[in-house]
């Protein structure tokens, strides 16, 4: 076992993993729920407040936060979704670590959820169940679910829905009705259907949510039954492939294939994030016939840096 945080990597994940996301429709005052908006619409600027991101979102965020990584590991343990881990030789670089067993679907909302603990915590080095008060927990989960169904988005897939099934009202919908409604935006904005249930909720479509919660677990193997008869894209949703995102394999092997850090370096990386070192096995081969060759002289060795340093 490696070092990682003070403890041994099995106890760092037990201690330090972001869990299950938390759900509380009255957890905030209107300030904080403001706050969240802003947030959310702040950092989709550029791609849209109706627009469906879904799974983009790995891709949108690493093209606007140059220091965030996505890595993809097998955890055997179901609850386990995620967890946001800036390592402690490091005072940029920040990587969402996913588990690649759980749905798709659960990697994207886990993929915002962690997004808003590395905007808002950037001083904690994992933000987690035993580092957070639940509520910023619950912010988290409300951050993600207002980032991939802004309430604009809403509230225009609303008025498509009412038009559809002939009702003037949200009110005037039955149940059967609202279920439907759950499924169509579950798929189309690619986020778990409790969220979209709870996004509902949240914006005041819904007022006892607990005629769906009592029904949930009926409401989402219907879900999952349908689905398995449809589109590819639903197929896709409940899969646990991720190709939408970069394996942290290839990102440090660029990095040093363009001298962004040496092979010393890259080798502690390697092993700080319990990454397969038998991939360094070729680079270490052509280190050594690098060793065996005759030395660059000094003065030649400090253009090449020069170069380098201006070249990024």
């Amino acid at each position: 076992m490696i070092e990682v945080a003070g403890s041994n990597f099995e106890e760092f994940l037990s201690a330090y993993s972001q869990i299950r996301y938390d759900f509380e429709i009255d957890a905030f005052t209107r300030a904080e729920i403001k706050e969240i908006k802003e947030l959310a619409r702040e950092k989709r600027v550029g791609y849209g407040l109706e627009a469906p991101m879904g799974k983009q979102i790995f891709r949108y965020i690493t093209s606007k936060e140059q220091h965030v990584y996505f890595e993809r590991q097998h955890f055997d343990n179901p609850e386990l979704d995620a967890f946001l881990y800036i390592p402690p030789h490091s005072n940029k670089n920040v990587f969402i670590v996913l588990n690649s067993q759980q749905p798709l679907v659960n990697q994207i909302f886990a993929a915002a959820h962690e997004y808003y603990h590395y905007l808002m915590h950037r001083d904690h080095h994992v933000c987690s169940l035993a580092d957070l008060k639940e509520k910023e927990e619950q912010k988290a989960s409300r951050f993600a679910a207002e980032f991939l169904l802004p309430d604009e988005a809403l509230k225009k897939n609303i008025e498509r829905w009412l038009d559809i099934i002939n009702k003037n009202a949200f009110k005037e919908a039955d149940t059967t009705d609202v279920v439907v409604l759950c499924y169509w935006l579950t798929l189309q904005y690619e986020l778990p259907l409790k969220a979209v249930i709870y996004r509902l909720a949240e914006e005041h479509y819904i007022d006892d949510i607990s005629t769906y919660m009592d029904d949930y677990e009926f409401i989402k193997n219907t879900f999952r039954q349908a689905i398995v008869r449809e589109q590819k894209q639903a197929k896709e949703l409940i899969s646990n492939d991720n190709p939408y995102i970069d394996e942290m394999y290839d990102l440090l092997l660029n990095a040093y294939r363009h001298g962004y850090v040496s092979f010393s370096e890259l080798e502690k990386d390697i092993q700080l994030l319990k990454l397969n070192s038998e991939i360094l096995a070729p680079f270490r081969d052509e280190l050594e016939d690098e060793e065996d060759d005759e030395e660059l002289p000094d003065y030649l060795k400090e253009s090449l840096l020069q170069k380098l340093k201006d070249s990024r």
